[in-house]
């Protein structure tokens, strides 16, 4: 199955604890404190500490 939505104007999600995106093994997971994102063995999180690269690189191209 498979669903669409189309939003004109603005879209708001309130959550208790949390938010997750998730297609596969790649997910955004939104916190009240931080925001993790997986793909590919990769896992990055910003939170008030900054930005933490796990299991890859940083780079700029």
């Amino acid at each position: 199955d498979s669903s669409n939505s189309e939003i004109q104007t603005n879209y708001s999600v309130n959550a208790g604890n949390q938010i997750l995106h998730q297609v596969g093994d790649t997910s955004i997971t939104a916190k009240g404190d931080c925001v993790i994102i997986k793909a590919g063995g990769v896992e990055v999180v910003i939170d008030s500490k900054g930005l933490v690269v796990k299991g890859g690189e940083v780079k700029a191209e």
